[in-house]
């Protein structure tokens, strides 16, 4: 005699334990559930081969290449131009005389006319930033009063062009001049505008440097053509 717990069937973790030649409709279920996934999986991968059949040809490109698409070749001569471009050369050179500490005499003159107004002053003079600018500290007179002014020269080799920022305790404003050598750079002349404080109009400034040795150089500037400064450097 057979029970009823005889047919019931273990269940166990995974689901259940009877064997399913009793259900043969599940069986062709899963069959023909495995046999639609195969044509899919065969079609997917004709499509990727598709796809990869309509991909352009890429050029060849010889060496490595940038974000940008440049070559090594490119990117070295690119470095080559801006490690010459940012190198000190012979016109930084032609500024060596005027390092170093000195004694100054300011004559100034009014819209460039009558006599000057002369008056004393000191300054100092150091290469910066490893031999690219000149930089001159200036304490001298101001209409009876002493201020400071600070002074950058220097060279731009892609330019090729002298380049001079003037600044002080007396002004707001940053003036700049830009000009070339001549005389073996020994003379370097500069143009530059300016924004009268009186007036509010703009005037041509001309500023020249004139190297007369290793111990002595001028400064002269000019307004819309007439001499208004001249500072002569003596070495201290």
């Amino acid at each position: 005699m057979t029970t009823n717990n005889d047919n019931k069937s273990k269940s166990t973790p995974y689901g259940d334990s009877s064997t399913p030649s009793s259900q043969p409709g599940d069986v062709n279920a899963k069959a023909n559930a495995g046999g639609q996934n195969q044509p899919q999986k065969q079609n997917l991968s004709e499509q990727q081969q598709q796809l990869q059949n309509q991909k352009p040809n890429q050029p060849q490109v010889a060496g490595k290449a940038d974000a940008a698409g440049h070559s090594d070749a490119e990117c070295q001569e690119a470095m080559k131009k801006m490690e010459a471009a940012g190198t000190p050369g012979p016109a930084h050179k032609a500024l060596e005389p005027l390092i170093g500490n000195w004694k100054a005499e300011v004559k100034c003159w009014k819209d460039g006319a009558g006599e000057a107004h002369v008056s004393q002053g000191t300054a100092k003079t150091t290469w910066i930033l490893q031999g690219r600018f000149l930089q001159e500290d200036f304490s001298g007179e101001m209409m009876g009063k002493p201020f400071k002014g600070l002074t950058l020269l220097g060279y731009d080799n892609t330019k090729q062009t002298y380049n001079l920022v003037w600044l002080a305790d007396t002004q707001t404003s940053i003036f700049t001049s830009e000009g070339k050598g001549d005389s073996g750079n020994k003379v370097i002349t500069l143009e530059g505008h300016a924004t009268c404080p009186m007036s509010g109009g703009q005037k041509d400034v001309e500023s020249v440097y004139r190297i007369l040795g290793a111990d002595k150089h001028v400064f002269e500037m000019s307004h819309d053509g007439k001499k208004t400064l001249e500072v002569t450097y003596t070495r201290a």
